[in-house]
């Protein structure tokens, strides 16, 4: 834990709400700690949806209809189509944690209402914090789809994570050329951490656990939007490749992020769910949590 004495007024020391005072002070000269932990700012997500805030999540028992996004009071929300197809809450169904937990078995996914994510071709860059069961979808394709759009599956998906019966995970994308898979991780950690940077004019590059995996050719996907109907835990609306497995947290920003914003909301992440231990050793956040800075 950080401990930081800095002459500073009491106003810049209020402002830092999750420290207590120290028992003794001087007029201006305040001992302020821990300093305080630092997370994304709403207003730089596209979508943020965050199953550790139950204030997002509208559910009967524990079947989600609804789960909006962090930013603009949820007017963009994640809804079932059906109360047969809607996901479960669990307190701690995400390693003790809470979570939001697909069934290939029930077709579960969130269709977004509200408005759209991007109405414009963009680039994306997207984390996700989640678990996988079983990654084999139906007809005989492989893939438990993390985010997906309307369309057919020819045009629709974002990302996925996709495995075989060999016991490694990979992260890939649809492209209008076909599947496009982007390395593996053998006995992946569960939970675990992905991150997909898609550049249309370079690489889609994947990232789990804070670790660089294989780069693979993102020459054939154009940037794309993300419009209303575009789904959560499936590929699309249509009964093909669901996600089975639970996600806790998932944060989606337009445009590709600089290596340095990638790695602190990985410390955000990590550090809030639980994974900072599987950050790799050269990780700036993996003895320590990013920090916001002082007065702020």
């Amino acid at each position: 834990m950080r401990y930081i004495t800095r002459h500073m007024s009491l106003l810049q020391c209020l402002r830092c709400n999750c420290y207590s005072m120290a028992p003794s002070y001087y007029v201006d000269d305040f001992i302020c700690a821990p300093a305080c932990p630092w997370s994304p700012s709403a207003s730089a997500v596209a979508l943020w949806l965050d199953a550790s805030d139950l204030s997002t999540i509208v559910k009967v028992g524990n079947s989600v209809g609804k789960w909006k996004d962090k930013k603009n009071s949820g007017a963009i929300y994640g809804e079932a189509p059906l109360a047969s197809r809607e996901p479960q809450y669990g307190a701690a169904s995400l390693g003790g944690k809470p979570g939001i937990t697909f069934s290939k078995a029930d077709d579960t996914l969130l269709e977004i209402k509200g408005g759209d994510i991007s109405a414009a071709a963009v680039d994306w860059t997207i984390f996700a914090v989640y678990s996988s069961t079983d990654w084999l979808g139906v007809a005989g394709y492989y893939g438990g789809y993390i985010v997906g759009r309307p369309a057919a599956i020819s045009t629709s998906l974002l990302l996925y994570d996709w495995a075989p019966d060999s016991g490694t995970e990979r992260y890939g994308y649809w492209s209008p050329g076909g599947w496009v898979k982007c390395g593996e991780i053998a006995s992946p950690p569960s939970p675990h951490m992905a991150v997909f940077r898609l550049k249309s004019t370079d690489q889609a590059t994947i990232r789990d656990n804070g670790t660089p995996i294989t780069a693979c050719n993102a020459s054939a996907f154009a940037s794309v939007a993300v419009p209303v109907d575009s789904v959560i835990g499936n590929s699309n609306k249509v009964a093909t490749n669901q996600l089975d497995g639970t996600i806790g947290e998932l944060l989606m920003y337009t445009g590709n992020s600089t290596d340095s914003e990638v790695e602190k909301i990985e410390g955000y992440l990590a550090w809030k769910w639980g994974l900072e231990g599987s950050l790799p050793a050269s990780h700036p956040y993996k003895s320590e949590k990013p920090l916001r800075p002082w007065g702020t």
